[in-house]
C-alpha cells in the first residue's frame, strides 16, 4: 500500500531536526563569520538543488544507479550522525568513570538504533506526524536559549569569538554538515505542494536556524572559545534563563529527542529507497540499514570528502535533465 504524501511542514520538521542535531555537535571555534558562511552555504545549496526540483516537478525519477548512490549517501550520513552522537555523548550524558563513559555511549547508541528500527516499522507517516511535535518543542527550547543569551550575555563576547577555519573553511563545513540533502532527495517526491516552494522553505529555515544557533553559541562562549570543545552545547549549559531552573536539563532532553529523530529519519528514508530498489527485500530492511549506518560510523571520512559528496548529490539530478534533453523529452 502506498504511503500518504508528506506535508511541507512534516518534510521541513524531519529534515531540520537532523540539521539542528548536527549543529549541536559542531566542534571548533564559531563566530559571526561562521554564521554568515553557513547562511551562504544554505543559499548555494538551494541553487544547486534547483535541477532536482525540476526533475520532481516533471515527475521524473532518478535512474537506478543514481538512486543507489543516494541510498549510499544516506547510510553514510546516518553513520556520521551516529559518530557525532558517540563523540558528543560524553559531554551531554553523565556516566561514571572512563569505562562507564564508553559503555554508557554504547548503550545510548544501541538504544537509539533500536528506536530507529521501531520508528521505521511504524511507517514514514507516523514518524512525520511525530516530527512536527518534536520540532516545535525543540524550536521553543532554542528560542529560550537564544533570548536568554541575547538579554543576559555581554555582547562584547561576540567580538571575541573566533573561528580558525575562516569563511571558506566554515562554508565547506556547512556542506560537510549537510548530508541531509540525500534525505531531501528521497523524501521530496513524496511531498504535497509545490516542490520549489517546499525546497525553498526548507533551505531558508535551515539558514535562519544555523545563523541563530551559531550566533548564540558565539555570543555565550566568545570569551572562552579556545577552551570549548562543542560551543553550542557549552552555550546551552551556561545559559540560565530561569532563576530556579537551568536550561541544561531541557537541552539534554531536546538533544536526545533530536538524535533519535535525526537517525530515525535516515532509517525510514533509506529503508524506503531500498524497498524500491529491491522489492523482494521486504523483511528486516530497517534493521539492515540501521546496521549499515552503525558500521559506517567507524569509516574515516573527512569533512572535505563529505562536503564534496553533498555538492555531488545536489548536482547529480542535472545529469537527468541533460539525458532528458538529449532524449528529446520535455
Amino acid at each position: 500500500m502506498t504511503e500518504k504524501q508528506l506535508t511541507r511542514q512534516q518534510l521541513a520538521a524531519m529534515l531540520l531536526m537532523t540539521d539542528a542535531f548536527a549543529l549541536f555537535c559542531l566542534r571548533g571555534g564559531l563566530s559571526a563569520v561562521t554564521a554568515a558562511a553557513f547562511a551562504a552555504g544554505c543559499g548555494v545549496q538551494f541553487v544547486l538543488a534547483l535541477p532536482f526540483v525540476v526533475t520532481v516537478r516533471r515527475g521524473r525519477e532518478l535512474p537506478r544507479a543514481a538512486m543507489w548512490t543516494v541510498l549510499a549517501f544516506v547510510v553514510l550520513w546516518g553513520g556520521g550522525l551516529f559518530r557525532m552522537l558517540w563523540d558528543t555523548a560524553e559531554l551531554i550524558f553523565t556516566v561514571p568513570g572512563n569505562s562507564g563513559a564508553i559503555s554508557g555511549r554504547m548503550l545510548t547508541s544501541g538504544l537509539i538504533a533500536a528506536v530507529c528500527v521501531y520508528a521505521a516499522s511504524e511507517g514514514r507517516q507516523a514518524l512525520a506526524r511525530a516530527s512536527v511535535i518534536a520540532a516545535a518543542l525543540g524550536a521553543v527550547c532554542l528560542a529560550v536559549v537564544a533570548v536568554s543569551a541575547a538579554t543576559g550575555s555581554d555582547w562584547h563576547g561576540l567580538t571575541l569569538a573566533h573561528s580558525e577555519r575562516g569563511f571558506l573553511g566554515d562554508f565547506t563545513e556547512c556542506f560537510a554538515m549537510s548530508g541531509g540533502v540525500s534525505t531531501l532527495i528521497l523524501l521530496l517526491p513524496g511531498t504535497k505542494g509545490e516542490p520549489f516552494a517546499d525546497t525553498g522553505a526548507y533551505f531558508a529555515a535551515k539558514g535562519v536556524i544555523s545563523a541563530v544557533v551559531i550566533l548564540t553559541a558565539a555570543l555565550v562562549t566568545g570569551g572562552i572559545m579556545p577552551l570549548v570543545t562543542c560551543p553550542v552545547i557549552t552555550a546551552a549549559q551556561l545559559s540560565q534563563p530561569f532563576q530556579t531552573q537551568r536550561i541544561d536539563a531541557l537541552f539534554l532532553m531536546i538533544f536526545a529527542i533530536f538524535a533519535v529523530f535525526a537517525l530515525a529519519v535516515q532509517t525510514v528514508a533509506a529503508a524506503g529507497a531500498l524497498g524500491r530498489l529491491i522489492p523482494q527485500f521486504r523483511r528486516l530492511r530497517s534493521a539492515a540499514v540501521t546496521a549499515a549506518m552503525l558500521g559506517a560510523a567507524f569509516l574515516p571520512i573527512s569533512h572535505e570528502i563529505r562536503a564534496v559528496g553533498t555538492a555531488v548529490l545536489l548536482l547529480m539530478p542535472a545529469a537527468v535533465l541533460v539525458t532528458d534533453r538529449i532524449g528529446g523529452r520535455k
